[in-house]
């Protein structure tokens, strides 16, 4: 899958075969927006007239067009689960705000994990399964090596970091 971006907009493109078509889809805008073109060089073209059809649809109907994602974001948890992060930020000395960021990059695989051996180990005790399959799968960096720049690989598995 291949995605392309236009005013903050970003479309994952797939391949039809059957219809010989390359089609497009918007993933960050609250509306449905598709469109698709038999030529690579007929994508970005489409992508943009797509948007601009989007903007001025509700322009004539004097709505505000969805905006892609701010960044900015509202989280409602469980009050001991809010302390539980707090304090586990505070372990790394960083604030809440960026231990949750880092730990949904991990989750997405765009940032290296920190894990010790005693974590996997109490992972596999409480029954964590799949979870620890999933830190022992994926590329696992030994305490001192460097890290490889993971946002610029293609490979989706999360690296982790072991610490011993």
């Amino acid at each position: 899958m291949t995605t392309l971006t236009y005013k903050g907009y970003v479309a994952e493109v797939t391949v039809d075969v059957d219809a010989g078509v390359l089609h497009g889809e918007v993933v960050n805008a609250s509306a449905v927006l598709t469109f698709s073109s038999k030529t690579v060089g007929g994508l970005m073209p489409a992508f943009e007239d797509t948007i601009a059809d989007y903007v001025d649809w509700c322009a004539e109907r004097g709505v505000e067009p969805g905006k892609p994602y701010s960044g900015a974001m509202t989280l409602r948890m469980d009050p001991a689960i809010h302390r539980a992060a707090a304090e586990r930020a505070a372990t790394h000395r960083v604030s809440l705000n960026q231990w949750i960021v880092r730990t949904v990059e991990c989750e997405l695989g765009q940032r290296p994990a920190s894990v010790t051996h005693d974590d996997l180990q109490r992972r596999v005790a409480i029954g964590v399964r799949d979870e620890v399959i999933r830190v022992m799968s994926s590329r696992t960096i030994v305490s001192g090596e460097t890290i490889p720049d993971v946002w610029s690989t293609a490979s989706t598995a999360p690296v982790v970091r072991v610490i011993q």
